[in-house]
């Protein structure tokens, strides 16, 4: 198994174990009722709803942006891109504030969602997977 199969078997493992289950619904009832003191809190948390968007890296910006932004949309709390999701040539290495991050965080404020974004990044002569 390859870097990228690895990343995408546990990507969807992870977001798999994150998803939505049968007493999601009491515990949300429980942590949105009223407490009084000395009540005991919940022992399960709310339900996150985890998006984990599976593409080859080297999609444009404009076909990324409209993928997070419908699932972000349909309510995802957090969207997963996939490793180095504008590919990874010299053409797409970009700082930690370029585009594809600048896009994507409007994206993210305007859906108040997380996304996971990792893109290429040189610094210092370096190149990072950031």
């Amino acid at each position: 198994m390859d870097r990228r199969q690895f990343f995408q078997r546990s990507t969807g493992a992870v977001l798999g174990g994150l998803a939505y289950t049968a007493g999601a619904r009491q515990a949300l009832a429980e942590a949105q009722a009223p407490r009084r003191s000395g009540d005991e809190r919940p022992k399960t948390g709310l339900p996150v709803r985890a998006v984990s968007i599976g593409f080859k890296p080297g999609l444009s910006l404009e076909k990324i942006g409209e993928l997070v932004d419908k699932e972000g949309s349909r309510g995802a709390d957090l969207i997963a891109l996939p490793e180095t999701c504008r590919g990874q040539t010299e053409k797409t290495i970009e700082a930690a504030d370029g585009p594809t991050v600048t896009a994507l965080a409007r994206l993210a404020e305007k859906h108040r969602t997380y996304i996971v974004c990792p893109i290429d990044r040189m610094e210092d002569g370096r190149r990072y997977n950031s």
